[in-house]
């Protein structure tokens, strides 16, 4: 590897070369997650670095959540690049990062209707309906809280995007404690089964900007309900 590739005047650090190390091997599919990595000695020599060298790469990768560390085990890849992502973020359950959030989640799921309006299959509908219809029922609110979720996680998942699933689930905990608050409110899980039903039928017409819509609809009121519950308007 020529350490001097990044720019004339810039040279890679020895860090900076077990990071690409990894990196390059996760991309050629060298490297897997569950994978673990080879002794320090022989990765060391392989990647042509110290030890030292290699220990504070390592500790990069786990910041980055490529890679755990585990005692007396060894080295592994791992999956936790957007976990970790949003916590570099600043993504903590504060109440002014909480509606951050739910605007993030409003930008995500606008693009990812947009993205599986024209191809859901009846299968995946029928999937929205029968959580939703357990939503109408308005039971605990614990099980609805579990139920709302569950919707906006299967619309999530039909994108078949890795990293937006895992996005959804670190925001879907941060919100965990709004729903709690909105769902005790008489009303508002029939309401929100309502703004699904709506998203469902335009899913089913594979009518793009009415997906946009009911989408837009929705979690715009999420976020005003958010900011009523925390005096934030």
């Amino acid at each position: 590897m020529d350490i001097t590739s990044k720019s004339k005047n810039q040279r890679v650090t020895s860090t900076e070369l077990v990071v690409d190390f990894v990196r390059s091997a996760i991309v050629e599919g060298k490297l897997r997650t569950g994978n673990r990595l080879p002794p320090e000695e022989e990765l060391s020599k392989s990647i042509g670095v110290g030890r030292s060298s290699l220990r504070e790469g390592m500790r990069v990768l786990s910041a980055y959540g490529v890679v755990e560390i585990r005692q007396g085990e060894g080295t592994f890849i791992v999956d936790r690049v957007a976990e970790n992502f949003l916590d570099f973020m600043g993504f903590i359950p504060t109440e002014e990062n909480l509606i951050s959030a739910l605007e993030l989640r409003r930008v995500i799921e606008i693009g990812n209707i947009i993205a599986i309006c024209s191809n859901i299959t009846t299968a995946q509908i029928g999937m929205l309906e029968a959580v939703n219809n357990e939503l109408l029922k308005e039971a605990s609110y614990e099980e609805n809280i579990w139920q709302d979720i569950e919707f906006h996680k299967l619309l999530i998942s039909f994108g078949d995007n890795p990293l937006l699933v895992r996005i959804n689930e670190m925001i879907a905990k941060m919100r965990r404690e709004m729903l709690q608050k909105l769902f005790q409110r008489k009303g508002a899980a029939s309401g929100a089964a309502e703004a699904h039903k709506a998203i469902i039928e335009a899913l089913r017409q594979h009518d793009r900007e009415a997906c946009i819509s009911a989408v837009e609809d929705h979690l715009g009121r999420t976020i005003k309900d958010a900011r009523k519950i925390y005096h934030m308007e």
